[in-house]
């Protein structure tokens, strides 16, 4: 965790954005939602900083580590077109006890807002940036639209690893799980398109370098694994520019 003496901001400034949002009006309220005794709030603070709030009232419990593997997720990506993680603690008010992450709000248009398909000529440096995001044992657990930007100088940007999860070892689990980012990018971002999911898929292979016959097999057959975990048929087979992969 990041010592609060080198961040760009103080953490009494964030525990009282968090606690009286009402008194601070530069603070810009992007989602909330309630359910069984917790609170989840997505703040902007002067078009500078993200603040997401995971609070438990007394009643309600911690169903995970909220937030903290978002921050160790955006540490591991350091250098790569991704927000800077910076900070991740506990706010306590009133009768919330609150986990805090804050980092970097990057600017761009969501992809959503830009069509609904990931357009063809994006493709390329989509699937270069989630190889880089994998091969740095990263999975984002949420390549949707909503969470790809196009900034104003055309660099492709994910933004959101509220959901990620970070690997120590490159194991039979970890394979299966990259086809978890897989899974959702054909469902979700390519709608279930071959013509985008093929390509798309050639040419992270070719991102990703040298994988053994072992590995290809078990990222690929983790992507129709988990299409099939959400009862929703995986991608068909086909071939790519690297060799039929989902007939290997």
């Amino acid at each position: 965790m990041a010592e609060s003496s080198s961040l760009p901001f103080d953490r009494d400034l964030i525990a009282s954005l968090v606690s009286r949002p009402e008194q601070h009006p530069e603070l810009r309220l992007v989602k909330t939602r309630r359910k069984r005794g917790t609170v989840r709030n997505v703040y902007v603070y002067q078009e500078r900083l993200v603040i997401k709030e995971y609070g438990a009232y007394p009643w309600g419990r911690w169903w995970r580590k909220y937030w903290q593997g978002e921050l160790t997720a955006l540490q591991r990506l350091r250098g790569l077109p991704v927000p800077e993680g910076y900070d991740y603690f506990d706010v306590a008010y009133r009768n919330v006890r609150s986990k805090v992450v804050v980092r970097e709000c990057v600017d761009g248009v969501r992809f959503a807002d830009l069509c609904d398909a990931c357009a063809p000529e994006h493709l390329p440096a989509i699937a270069k940036l989630m190889a880089q995001v994998h091969l740095r044992k990263v999975i984002a657990n949420d390549y949707s639209l909503y969470n790809i930007r196009l900034a104003s100088n055309g660099e492709i940007r994910f933004i959101d690893f509220h959901r990620a999860r970070v690997f120590d070892k490159r194991n039979a689990k970890y394979w299966i799980h990259l086809g978890k980012d897989l899974a959702c990018f054909y469902r979700v971002s390519c709608r279930k398109r071959m013509d985008l999911f093929g390509p798309f898929v050639a040419m992270y292979l070719e991102a990703m370098g040298d994988l053994t016959p072992a590995q290809r097999r078990l990222l690929l057959g983790g992507c129709r694994f988990w299409c099939w975990m959400r009862l929703e048929p995986g991608p068909p087979s086909f071939d790519t520019s690297a060799g039929a992969p989902y007939n290997q």
